[in-house]
């Protein structure tokens, strides 16, 4: 379930909740956009959040995504292909903006056999994600190592998480 980090104030100025809502509302509809449907995989909610910048992660089936999605963004549907989504948002003191950010990472199956993930931005109103493909075996546990830097920044935020895909 989406835990929006503005909610677990005490005090917000209604300026700072109105900037909030709005990206709460732009990655919502992005995230239904891209999902299609609830699911196990899009319940997860996971982030990073390092300084004054939130790394929000996901992965998931390539199959989770409406035909027309999947092409406009040349994504493969397939039961083997997996999608990584990333975004990344900075606080500021009228609450949290999407940024551009230079996002790579990998992804290691337990035998160690390492795959380049190859991330693409997409641009969408008030949102700013990366998303890239990576191939599964059924039931494959996958390692994921992603670096994420803002584009004011030297120091990469560092995500590492793992997730167990199954064939569609």
């Amino acid at each position: 379930m989406f835990k929006h980090p503005n909610l677990l104030k005490t005090h917000i100025t209604s300026q700072e909740y109105s900037v909030s809502s709005k990206f709460l509302q732009v990655f919502t509809i992005t995230t239904l956009m891209l999902f299609g449907s609830l699911n196990t995989y899009a319940e997860e909610n996971n982030s990073k959040t390092q300084g004054d910048y939130t790394v929000h992660y996901s992965a998931f089936p390539s199959t989770f995504l409406k035909p027309e999605i999947a092409k406009r963004y040349s994504i493969p549907r397939s039961g083997t292909t997996g999608v990584i989504n990333i975004s990344v948002q900075q606080k500021q003191s009228t609450g949290s903006q999407a940024v551009s950010a230079k996002v790579s990472g990998s992804a290691v199956n337990l035998l160690q056999q390492k795959n380049s993930l190859a991330f693409s931005e997409v641009k969408e109103q008030n949102a700013i994600y990366y998303l890239a493909t990576f191939p599964y075996s059924n039931e494959e546990i996958l390692h994921f190592n992603i670096s994420v830097t803002t584009n004011d920044s030297t120091s990469p935020i560092s995500v590492k998480f793992t997730k167990k895909f199954y064939k569609d």
